[in-house]
């Protein structure tokens, strides 16, 4: 650590020589030395060890799902350089499909999911840390805690205890995920192990062993260390191959350093800890309890991992490497590929919005839904299916007929579904045995008074192809019916109607459905420099501008409920303004109202007020109760306005 900070003085022009003689600044030069002694007071009093930083060390992908073609899952996880967990919300990740770059703007959804954790606890206790045993129980206790209170969840976490051995470590609790499994064995003080130990072995022979104990392959595993630092007797191998080990099997080993009273010199045993951490993304603590709760702070969050679901472009058949990175820091990266055979099964619900929300009042009553269905293959050659399934919830709901042209929509019966979000999936088996899964299509279900399906999911709302057009030609045969009626026989006081006037008519201003332009431009009379570009509301505190109009009046949104959002009053300013939960295609966007569709209507000036359109929502647009018509509705002062579970008030003052 001199060294180092003796040549970062150097570069400032400050020569630090021995203990006898005194540091001698350039005249020019005292405020950077002020300022250097000070940058180190501070690392030295944070309890962290040396080089122990918040930046990104690597990535790591903890698994790949290619089966819900075409839409890939990615599994993974960041870590930084002091063992942390890289939160991704501010370090956007890219993917790399081939030789096509996705950012994380164009992903289909990125989720946080809990694994679990494996963590490993090795002990190493001679006789000289006897008075630590008391502190060991605690650290564990407050890793174990309780229902109330814990670092690890039940059933989800696997803790394992073992000692140190003169070769291979030895079992104390075989790794389990029950809490009083763990509480158990805390009865009884940790063993003095007697005789010489090897920490070395016994740390590569636990290495080796990681991968055969994790529950879930995607798990990240870590080895959490008790002990003085010293190792007299390892044979097998040496300090710098275990860290290379670990840093190979991306296995961070966390040390806490015990006080042995036995050794007169305790700094070679922590130097040992402090690298053993550092070099394998560890961390390294005192036996105190705000060392304890930032180490288990740091193993539990590796717990929670993303899953990317992305779109390629065009996927083709054959091997293509894949690669995860972080787009500010493109050299942290990871690495993986995947085969598509020619022959792979695509399968995918025809849907723009994968969340959907029904209103239910009585869950015992069958949901009627029809999901528009897209199947095909990744050569493009049409085969036959087989087989085709609706799940719920993981569980078996129904088998679906399929037709010799194949299936178009999945009609099913839902029973069983719960409130909250209930996963739907179809599983398809062509006549070659391949298989297939669509993405999860997430239904949430609200209680209410009556009964709403979302209407892209209605039953009874589409039919085939070949009624389609039959019922189309029937109805334009009678529209031209009609017309020629009343062009030929209808008037006023006897006089005919003309071809002429019923176009003067059919084209004559009235309300309509606006147009579905994504490229509006404001004039700039009315532009939202002063709140900011797509302004955002979930968590975070939104500032409400004033701005008046030339007819004199301001106009307000009031979010009166939500599951989000606190309330808050919102300005609409100019001439259209896009609300949604999307802050890159929404104007207003509440990026945690989960049941507001991504672009969920729209406020478009009109006179002295505003119309507001439903942009074909997933859970509607309602105006003191009543859905929106394709042509909008004009809003007065007070109305109140409803999507999903967001609720507004518009108001004009």
């Amino acid at each position: 650590m001199l060294e180092s900070l003796g040549q970062f003085l150097t570069q400032l022009g400050i020569r630090l020589s021995s203990s006898k003689t005194k540091v001698k600044p350039k005249t020019n030069l005292i405020k950077p030395f002020i300022y250097t002694v000070s940058l180190v007071i501070v690392l030295l009093l944070s309890g962290h060890a040396w080089g122990q930083d918040s930046e990104p060390s690597r990535l790591e992908l903890t698994g790949i799902d290619t089966s819900t073609l075409p839409i890939i899952s990615l599994r993974l996880i960041g870590v930084q350089s002091n063992g942390q967990r890289i939160d991704t919300t501010q370090t956007p990740i890219e993917i790399q499909h081939g030789a096509e770059t996705i950012s994380q703007e164009q992903f289909v959804s990125i989720d946080e999911e809990s694994v679990g954790t494996l963590t490993l606890v090795l002990l190493d206790t001679p006789s000289g840390v006897a008075a630590e045993l008391v502190g060991i129980q605690e650290a564990v206790q407050i890793f174990a805690g309780n229902e109330e209170s814990s670092y690890m969840v039940e059933r989800m976490d696997t803790f394992g205890i073992y000692a140190v051995d003169f070769s291979d470590p030895k079992i104390l609790l075989e790794p389990t995920f029950f809490r009083n499994s763990v509480i158990n064995w805390l009865a009884d003080e940790p063993p003095i192990q007697e005789g010489s130990t090897a920490l070395y072995d016994s740390l590569d022979s636990l290495l080796g062993q990681v991968d055969g104990l994790k529950p879930r392959p995607e798990m990240i595993a870590s080895i959490v260390v008790f002990t003085d630092g010293t190792d007299s007797v390892s044979t097998r191998t040496d300090e710098v191959s275990v860290i290379q080990k670990a840093v190979d099997l991306n296995v961070p080993i966390h040390t806490v350093h015990l006080n042995n009273s036995l050794i007169f010199n305790p700094d070679e045993g922590q130097r040992f800890l402090q690298n053993l951490s550092d070099r394998t993304g560890g961390y390294y603590t005192e036996l105190n309890q705000e060392g304890i709760n930032l180490l288990w702070g740091t193993v539990s969050s590796l717990g929670r991992q993303i899953v990317i679901r992305y779109r390629p472009a065009e996927p083709v058949p054959g091997n293509v490497p894949i690669a995860a990175r972080m787009r500010d820091y493109p050299t942290v990266e990871a690495f993986t590929s995947a085969q598509f055979p020619a022959d792979q099964l695509k399968v995918e619900f025809g849907l723009e919005e994968y969340f959907q929300t029904a209103v239910m009042p009585d869950l015992a009553q069958p949901l009627e839904i029809s999901i528009p269905v897209e199947v095909s293959w990744l050569d493009g050659r049409e085969r036959a299916i087989s087989t085709a399934q609706v799940l719920r919830n993981g569980e078996f709901v129904a088998e679906l007929p399929v037709s010799e042209d194949g299936l178009a929509t999945a009609d099913v019966s839902l029973t069983g579904l719960a409130y909250g979000p209930n996963e739907i999936i179809l599983a398809v088996m062509d006549e070659n045995g391949n298989r297939g899964n669509s993405s999860a299509l997430t239904l949430n279900v609200a209680p209410g008074d009556s009964l709403i399906v979302p209407e892209p999911i209605a039953a009874g709302r589409s039919f085939s192809f070949g009624r389609s057009w039959l019922f189309g030609l029937i109805g334009i045969i009678v529209l031209l019916a009609v017309a020629a009626y009343w062009i030929l026989f209808s008037g006023a006081g006897g006089k005919q109607i003309k071809i002429a006037d019923l176009f003067s008519s059919a084209f004559s201003s009235k309300p309509r459905r606006r147009s579905r332009s994504s490229e509006f431009q404001q004039p700039d009379e009315y532009n939202l420099a002063s709140a900011g570009p797509g302004a955002s509301f979930g968590d975070e505190t939104a500032v409400s501008v004033q701005t008046p109009d030339d007819s004199g009046m301001n106009y307000w949104l009031d979010v009166i409920d939500s599951d989000g959002t606190d309330p808050i009053s919102l300005p609409l300013i100019g001439l259209e303004q896009r609300l949604g939960r999307s802050p890159s295609k929404a104007d207003l966007s509440f990026e945690k109202e989960q049941t507001v569709s991504r672009i969920h209507a729209t406020f478009a000036r009109e006179a002295n007020s505003y119309r507001l359109y439903d942009e074909q929502s997933t859970a509607g647009t309602y105006v003191n109760g009543v859905p929106l018509p394709d042509y909008g509705q004009m809003l007065v002062n007070g109305d109140e306005i409803q999507m999903g579970a967001l609720v507004l008030r518009f108001r004009q003052s």
